[in-house]
């Protein structure tokens, strides 16, 4: 237990990417800063006091410096993007290499002894969601406490400094290239970008965004935080942009980074801000404090007030989403039948992007959020993308009366669409280690592209399981795509065989993309192309060079291979052919920029390569369970999933066998011992009906084929998923 800043008490759970490698204790503070009390009297006398004039108990834990005394210096101050940024391993570097170690409470604070360190000093904090912040103090340390804030405003500054030093960003500042000048020059340059946006916070004109203590409660200086978005692009250096992108009339999203020419705008009335979001957060802990059947039952349980009647995502309710989030629905398989969402510990939800339902309106009633918790029950931090919106008054006339607990008309409200749908980046890093086929067949590749997805299972409430509902196949159009767009054939939609009884139950229902030179919907024609994937770029692992296309229809031709037009929060529109020859059209947004696929090659990705060459060639019985190893980048989030798979292509059967679980960040390993064996009971399949007609049926892992076997890690980075992938491919 500690103490937060307001003087509350709080579990902290360390699942930060560097929480698993600091030998650190939990801060133990004594009372709040920035209008908080409570927690011990001090001692009378101690005279030692933190950023926040709170007085702090001699003695009292000082992170891995070890307790206080008279006549110590420290370092604290407030970690955060706009929402705090809790449980976050926070790392202190001096000039001649010295370190000291803390962790933040949950409104970002932190605390730690640096008695005897040196400055300059360079601070990186390591976020839940796997993010780096970098900040840094010129000035000499004084005795008592030393202010070093670490936001997206501090890890601009230090991404400039850097780069002006011949560097990549932020992440390779080091003391020795931080100054008082250099600091004071980068400072006034962001202040310009942001200065509309800090008069109307009434942010005063000297703050300093490194050594002003403020709290993260939306106002001042957090008030401008929260209407920024902060991103480390692949060449390493950090971008700020607005939270608030237009579109222009083909799709495209204005991603102009903030200047000086660029302002950000201050908020307007009745936007979504700090005070709604922390009010849906704690509706959100106090829902999950009661079981599943209990959030089932009638209000008041806390579990109301803040997901509007109307809720859908496609066809998929809040709740069905929120369990596929906790991964109690995979494969058909129920992961663990506890209700792992009990006693669950929302942070405050980040807004991602806010939009105008109504084009040039001015009001900005649609945001988009991501929910971030950690669980419990099986140890585990976990997030999803959701939208809210505003309305004037409650829609639904048989719930006229509900109150929205989130405040000033704004509720949970999906994407109202048809059908569950969405568009996203993603980028591979694929080995090839078969000497005899890492050829221009089936080489090494880097590859970055996007997938567009229609479900062909909609989530029945009733029955509670996924069923085939009417969409045949669909066309999506937007920015960077070809001329006809992409089109995909819903995959074994023929009378004969409706597909692997594992998709119809839990909704996979993977689309296989047909052509991307006609627009042309099939009516019944299936295809016979698993994949869902466009790659646009690939390129050589080893040299970055690009390398020819396959004969696939997934892989762009060369002339599509500028991801300059792949912004994040493009606009996409989708055109859905259902069973009755009817269409049905509506829009989606990617939330993220294309990755470069040669940037698979200098990012700082994880060690894959500690596994065993006998995973990938030797068959498996049906009992086995396989271990995957990897050393986790300190550089890079922690990875979040791990899957092995197999593949045999051989007549009659054409068939995909897959294992997946997902796990805590920071994990190295899929293990027996840490109870995250990927074996049989994880098992799924994938893919094609046979030639004879007959669903598939689940095969052990390589039992009895070694034709394509692959080892497959994945992390989100900047919410582009990237697979790592090791493949023996015969």
């Amino acid at each position: 237990m500690s103490t937060d800043h307001t003087g509350r008490r709080s579990a902290i759970k360390t699942t930060g990417l560097l929480a698993t490698l600091l030998a650190t204790a939990l801060l133990t503070i004594s009372c709040g800063g920035g209008g908080g009390g409570g927690g011990a009297a001090p001692p009378s006398g101690s005279g030692l006091t933190d950023s926040f004039g709170n007085v702090v108990d001699l003695g009292s834990d000082g992170g891995s410096g070890g307790g206080f005394g008279a006549g110590d210096a420290g370092a604290d101050g407030t970690g955060g993007e706009g929402p705090p940024l809790p449980n976050a391993s926070v790392v202190i570097t001096d000039s001649v290499g010295k370190t000291a170690t803390a962790v933040t409470n949950a409104d970002g604070y932190y605390r730690a002894k640096i008695t005897g360190m040196t400055a300059p000093l360079v601070v990186r904090l390591v976020a839940q969601s796997g993010k780096v912040y970098t900040s840094l103090r010129a000035d000499a340390i004084k005795t008592g406490f030393n202010t070093v804030n670490i936001t997206s405003f501090t890890d601009k500054i230090a991404s400039r400094i850097a780069i002006a030093a011949g560097q990549t960003g932020a992440q390779s500042l080091t003391p020795s290239l931080v100054s008082a000048a250099a600091i004071a020059a980068q400072t006034a340059d962001l202040k310009k970008a942001l200065q509309p946006a800090l008069s109307a916070a009434g942010v005063s004109a000297t703050l300093d965004f490194i050594a002003t203590p403020f709290v993260a409660n939306g106002t001042n200086i957090d008030q401008v935080l929260d209407l920024v978005r902060h991103e480390v692009t692949t060449d390493g250096s950090t971008r700020l942009y607005t939270k608030k992108p237009t579109t222009d009339a083909n799709g495209a999203a204005n991603s102009a980074e903030l200047s000086a020419s660029n302002v950000l705008q201050p908020a307007v009335t009745n936007e979504l801000d700090f005070t709604k979001l922390k009010a849906l957060q704690a509706t959100l802990n106090q829902c999950f404090t009661f079981t599943q059947a209990q959030r089932l039952s009638a209000s008041p349980n806390g579990c109301d007030g803040f997901v509007h009647g109307a809720y859908l995502q496609g066809s998929m309710p809040f709740g069905e989403q929120l369990r596929q989030a906790n991964g109690q629905k995979r494969y058909n398989v129920i992961l663990n039948p506890t209700d792992l969402l009990k006693d669950a510990v929302f942070e405050i939800p980040e807004l991602l992007a806010k939009f105008e339902s109504t084009p040039g309106s001015g009001t900005f009633d649609i945001a988009v959020l991501e929910l971030r918790w950690f669980q419990p029950l099986d140890n585990s931090y976990r997030s999803m993308i959701v939208n809210a919106r505003r309305f004037a008054g409650y829609v639904n006339t048989s719930e006229a009366n509900a109150v929205s607990k989130i405040g000033a008309d704004w509720w949970l409200y999906g994407n109202q669409r048809v059908y569950d749908s969405f568009i996203n980046m993603r980028a591979r890093s694929i080995i090839n280690l078969n000497p005899a086929t890492n050829t221009s067949t089936v080489p090494s590749e880097n590859i970055t592209g996007l997938g567009a997805f229609v479900n062909g299972f909609s989530y029945s409430d009733i029955s509670g399981t996924w069923v085939p509902n009417t969409m045949r196949s669909y066309n999506v159009k937007g920015p960077g795509l070809p001329a006809a767009g992409l089109t995909y054939a819903r995959n074994d939609i023929a009378n004969t065989c409706l597909g692997p009884t594992s998709l119809v139950d839990n909704g996979e229902g993977f689309p296989g993309l047909l052509s991307v030179t006609s627009t042309t919907l099939p009516a019944l024609t299936a295809t016979s192309n698993l994949s869902p994937w466009f790659w646009v770029q690939r390129t050589n692992p080893a040299t970055g060079a690009a390398i020819p296309v396959p004969n696939s229809v997934n892989y762009a031709s060369p002339s599509f291979a500028n991801l300059s037009a792949f912004n994040a929060w493009n606009l996409y529109t989708f055109v859905v052919l259902r069973n009755d020859g009817s269409t049905v059209t509506f829009t989606a947004r990617n939330v993220a920029a294309a990755l470069p696929a040669d940037s698979l090659r200098t990012l700082p990705l994880h060690d894959f390569s500690v596994n065993d060459t006998s995973l990938l060639i030797a068959s498996k019985t049906a009992a086995v369970s396989v271990t995957l190893n990897w050393v986790n980048s300190p550089a890079m989030p922690g990875a979040t999933a791990a899957w092995i798979q197999s593949e045999n292509f051989a007549a009659p059967v054409a068939v995909r066998h897959f294992a997946e679980k997902p796990f805590l960040r920071g994990k190295t390993s899929q293990t027996s011992a840490s109870s995250a064996t990927l074996g049989v009971a994880d098992l799924g399949v994938g893919g094609n009906c046979n030639n004879a007609g007959a669903t598939d049926v689940v095969l052990p892992l390589g039992i009895t084929n070694t034709s394509n076997r692959l080892i497959s890690l994945r992390t989100t980075y900047n919410r582009v998923g990237i697979d790592q992938q090791r493949r023996w491919r015969n």
